[in-house]
């Protein structure tokens, strides 16, 4: 039997989700080009052992981080191409891609596209086999989703061509279909979920992405209350009336909201819809932002595996770092993919008790950015529904938010943002004689 040209490292939630990765419908298991693997171990143990392999491809693991285990099959095996799969292109992971000698660092769509390619490849490999040994019209394999015919010996080559454009085509269109659903959750109350939910919705929309809120505390969410639409659509409306969907509408200055149940005795009905409005969302929204509560429940773990982006947040409490330690914990144990996982150390300022690197080292190593403290006037203006104001007043904390958005959403001309943004006029922060005007109703 011939060895695989090509070997796949993938945690085990991400091969029984391929459409995470714009793949949606493949089977990896059953491609005979492809050998697949869950564990670092594992594939560097079959790697030693044979030869003949082409490429490595590290998209995750279920227990070594993505860079260290393509790190290691490098120094293991120098002359094969190890590529790997790179969610959020920093410049310190860049520089340690550099340094290890991996040879290439893909993104999702440039992963899909190579995966498209090597599948027609052995393609166009068996066609070419079977018409050495046979007469008989060469046999057809399965191609990736969308595409349409497969190619026989009769036909041109220039159809061979158009047949692999098709198949990038199709990849593009499916992740089209699906919207960036960005996750903020954490084990521990207080951290600002809620505030930081909502500037993220606000800020994205300001980014020209078309964006949805979902107010996932099912139990205490007040995202309705602190954006000022009090009337605004309930998960627990959508699941009497789906087609009350429709009625979750956008314009091109505030996102969309489906707001948290108004009875906590609703929240278990709206645990049982979530998720499958949650799929309707992000087939209509460019982004979809999910606030979560702090008491973790059967639909958290759904939720985050369907993010694109889960963002842990904690702040400078000890007891916040040691409740998502917790969280994580038990997200391993349910077999959740870590590689969306990304830590906010929250009210991050000179001088604070934990920076980033501190969050992440305590974390078993989950990439860490540090949000910046916001101050009073955070709370303020959001209490009285001035979500505008406060992001008029480039205040600290929504600066580091809209650079967040800015790293990890797909589609951003950074250049570009940084351009308009070194352009924008300088606002000075609003005085607190200021601010109680705004928030009673003055100029």
């Amino acid at each position: 039997m011939n060895t695989p040209a090509v070997v796949l490292c993938i945690d085990q939630v991400s091969q029984r989700y391929p459409e995470q990765l714009g793949l949606s419908g493949e089977n990896f298991s059953t491609q005979p080009w492809l050998k697949v693997f869950n564990e670092g171990l594992s594939v560097r143990n079959y790697l030693g052992v044979q030869d003949g392999v082409e490429e490595v491809w590290v998209i995750s693991s279920d227990d070594v981080a993505p860079i260290n285990l393509a790190a290691a099959i490098k120094k293991d095996k120098p002359a094969c191409c190890v590529c790997l799969l790179t969610h959020q292109e920093s410049g310190s992971l860049m520089s340690r891609v550099k340094t290890t000698g991996i040879d290439a660092s893909l993104t999702l769509s440039g992963f899909a596209r190579r995966y498209a390619s090597r599948k027609q490849r052995h393609h166009d490999r068996e066609l070419a086999a079977h018409s050495l040994t046979s007469e008989q019209p060469p046999l057809q394999t399965p191609p990736v989703q969308s595409q349409t015919a497969v190619q026989t010996d009769s036909e041109p080559l220039a159809k061979s061509a158009e047949r692999v454009a098709s198949v990038s085509d199709a990849v593009a269109a499916a992740k089209k279909t699906s919207g960036f659903v960005m996750s903020v959750v954490s084990g521990s109350g207080g951290t600002g979920k809620s505030a930081i939910s909502l500037l993220l919705a606000y800020l994205a929309c300001g980014l020209g992405k078309k964006t949805v809120l979902v107010d996932a505390d099912l139990q205490f969410g007040d995202l309705a209350e602190l954006s000022g639409r009090p009337d605004a659509i309930r998960i627990t409306d959508v699941a009497t009336n789906a087609g009350l969907l429709t009625g979750v509408i956008t314009d091109e200055q505030k996102p969309a909201l489906l707001g948290a149940p108004r009875h906590i005795e609703e929240a278990e009905a709206a645990a049982n819809v979530l998720c499958s409005v949650i799929d309707q969302l992000a087939s209509s929204f460019e982004v979809v932002i999910l606030n979560t509560g702090s008491s973790w429940a059967e639909y958290h773990a759904m939720l985050l595996e369907r993010s694109s982006k889960a963002l842990f947040l904690v702040d400078q409490r000890p007891t916040a770092i040691m409740s998502n330690k917790r969280a994580l914990d038990l997200c391993a144990r349910c077999g959740i993919a870590a590689s969306p996982f990304l830590v906010g150390v929250n009210r991050y300022a000179k001088g604070a008790p934990f920076t980033s690197i501190d969050v992440s080292f305590a974390l078993h190593g989950i990439p860490a950015v540090e949000i910046s403290e916001g101050g009073q006037e955070v709370g303020e203006l959001l209490a009285a529904g001035l979500v505008g104001e406060l992001l008029a007043s480039q205040n600290a904390l929504c600066q580091s938010l809209e650079q967040l958005l800015v790293e990890v959403l797909p589609g951003i001309d950074k250049d570009q943002w940084q351009r308009q943004r070194s352009g924008r006029a300088r606002r000075r922060k609003l005085s607190r004689r200021k601010r109680r005007k705004l928030m009673n109703g003055g100029a």
